[in-house]
């Protein structure tokens, strides 16, 4: 199986390169691919190691990880150095600032409802062991929020919760339920509020919860448009795309209040990955047999950018 990332660099503010991450586990090679701001092959270097599933960008270079293999990768302009993981299967490899969270599908005592949680700061370094599966997570004021799912629970609408966990201090974290079968496909974060975003199990409800960071409250709203994907605030306004059952997806606005909306259009194709970059989104769609990588002016509402990619893509970051 191949796998392949798509990662934006800003190296000036009106031209953004793309790097193309090729990594496959029969082959024992990956390969970047480098696309400039009009999405053309200018150069192409060859990695000496596979298996590659997550990348992340940190202040000077950029890391992947391979859970099959449990070694990250660090590359920095030409240069590549590979190191072993800590701990086996790292799945999740997270960073904010200085901070950075490593979460790994692997527990010392061997209890498969729980995972290792690896913290990394300027100042310390720790573990500790959750449980649940961790399904999303994001770092916020020096704060981990991961959703994740204890399957070991009976009740369904029980096995969803929100785990909080300080990285300076591994002791304090608490676990806040959002009573709902939640199967969440993103996550992210907007002033004082954290959102994710997915679908409810037990009725298919396209759902948004809203998580106050400082009152810790729960808002949960519902959508008629179905398959919810993605959230992001663009200016007032939320943009969260759904892609329908006939393999279409829709971009709405949403005023701050999640009570008024603006269909902004609607285009063949199931949407995978978006991400936003001042007026413009970037997107993976998938029509019939092809993936293609988007550009769309989110003020003019049109594509600029439509080229066809392989398949196998399935992440991209923007910087």
């Amino acid at each position: 199986m191949i796998v392949l990332f798509i990662i934006f660099l800003n190296l000036e503010k009106s031209n953004k390169n793309i790097i193309l991450l090729s990594s496959t586990l029969s082959n024992k090679e990956s390969e970047l691919i480098y696309l400039d701001k009009d999405f053309k092959t200018t150069m192409t270097t060859t990695l000496n190691y596979n298996g590659f599933t997550e990348i992340e960008k940190n202040s000077s270079s950029i890391e992947l990880i391979s859970p099959y293999n449990s070694y990250f990768a660090h590359i920095k302009d030409t240069k590549t150095s590979i190191m072993k993981s800590r701990y086996p299967s790292p799945i999740f490899n997270i960073r904010k600032n200085d901070t950075q969270l490593i979460i790994y599908n692997y527990d010392e005592l061997s209890d498969i409802n729980y995972y290792t949680y690896e913290l990394i700061t300027l100042h310390s370094k720790g573990k500790v062991r959750l449980k649940g599966i961790p399904i999303s997570a994001f770092i916020e004021n020096n704060l981990a929020y991961i959703y994740t799912r204890d399957m070991s629970l009976p009740n369904l609408d029980e096995q969803f919760s929100l785990q909080i966990l300080d990285l300076h201090n591994k002791n304090n974290h608490k676990s806040i339920s959002v009573n709902a079968p939640i199967m969440v496909n993103d996550i992210a974060a907007f002033d004082t509020k954290l959102f994710l975003v997915g679908m409810n199990m037990s009725n298919s409800d396209s759902t948004v919860i809203e998580f106050d960071m400082l009152t810790e409250q729960i808002t949960t709203f519902k959508y008629l448009y179905s398959g919810i994907q993605f959230i992001e605030k663009v200016n007032d306004n939320y943009l969260i795309v759904f892609n329908d059952s006939d393999h279409t997806h829709k971009w709405v606005y949403y005023n701050e209040s999640f009570a008024q909306s603006t269909e902004l259009d609607s285009f063949q194709g199931i949407v995978s990955k978006v991400k936003v970059d001042q007026d413009f989104a970037y997107y993976i769609s998938s029509i019939s047999n092809e993936n293609f990588l988007n550009r769309y002016n989110l003020k003019e509402k049109k594509n600029l950018f439509k080229k066809q990619i392989p398949l196998t893509v399935t992440d991209f970051l923007i910087n």
